[in-house]
């Protein structure tokens, strides 16, 4: 069934493909002026056409805020514990879809939130409808009407929207305190998520009736690339696809060992 299905695919669908996966592989602070607006005027596009797929698909920050069985929410609870920061910004909170998890520890005094998108309204709604004793702020829009200092920044699933992420890591290093920390979490650039999206794009009609996929996944040595300068990477790890197949060896070359996602601590030096 499947290999009728592929066979039914046309050259020029899969070569649109092809073109998707190596626009993955390009990094952002490699593309000129042009092409930066090119791709992000395409990804707006593309993730404003799913709004309503989102609503229902994704919950808020009542919904789906403090799961700590997922990667992410795991990860981001061993860096509080561990850190212990007082004063926090989260950049790209959208709903807050793991916020919850900063209400829960005691030693966080103020919470700052911003976000492009609307969705940070939402998120606004639903923390004034709980009692808290933290300070909580909401920016919407530009970072650089944030004139406070943090302890800590939480960046979760962001950075591959970010058009200029050289110039975004000198930003934030301009917001935090001395020796204070990052938390980031992020899609990687790796044979699972290219497997992914190759597979969404070969056997989904949306994608060749809307703009092609341009989110750019991070790449670990991009990573040490961009922090250099003014931080120290602290931490990583990588999720990995839970359950060990029969088959290793088959399943290790169809890359389902390569991690999708990584999380990382950066220190400020």
């Amino acid at each position: 069934m499947i290999k009728n299905k592929f066979l039914q695919i046309s050259n020029k669908k899969i070569f649109r493909a092809l073109f998707a996966l190596r626009d993955m592989d390009k990094n952002w602070d490699s593309l000129n002026e042009i092409q930066r607006k090119s791709l992000s005027k395409n990804d707006f596009m593309w993730n404003f056409g799913h709004t309503t797929a989102a609503e229902k698909n994704i919950g808020t920050f009542k919904s789906y805020s403090n799961r700590l069985d997922q990667f992410e929410g795991f990860e981001l609870n061993n860096y509080l514990n561990m850190y212990k920061p007082k004063k926090i910004l989260e950049i790209g909170s959208g709903r807050g879809y793991f916020s919850k998890l900063l209400f829960d520890k005691k030693f966080v005094e103020v919470i700052d939130f911003f976000d492009v998108s609307q969705d940070i309204k939402i998120l606004e709604k639903e923390i004034s409808e709980i009692k808290t004793s933290i300070n909580v702020n909401f920016y919407n829009n530009d970072l650089n009407l944030i004139k406070e200092k943090y302890d800590s920044i939480i960046i979760l699933n962001t950075l591959h929207h970010i058009n200029d992420r050289k110039e975004f890591f000198k930003k934030i290093n301009n917001l935090l305190n001395h020796s204070s920390s990052i938390f980031l979490s992020e899609p990687t650039n790796a044979l699972v998520r290219k497997h992914y999206t190759l597979k969404k794009i070969l056997y989904q009609k949306e994608f060749f009736t809307k703009p092609m996929v341009t989110h750019h996944p991070i790449s670990r040595s991009e990573i040490k690339r961009l922090t250099k300068d003014n931080f120290v990477i602290k931490y990583m790890n990588y999720k990995y696809i839970d359950k060990i197949k029969k088959n290793f060896l088959l399943n290790l070359i169809k890359g389902y060992y390569i991690s999708s996602f990584i999380s990382i601590v950066l220190k400020k030096v």
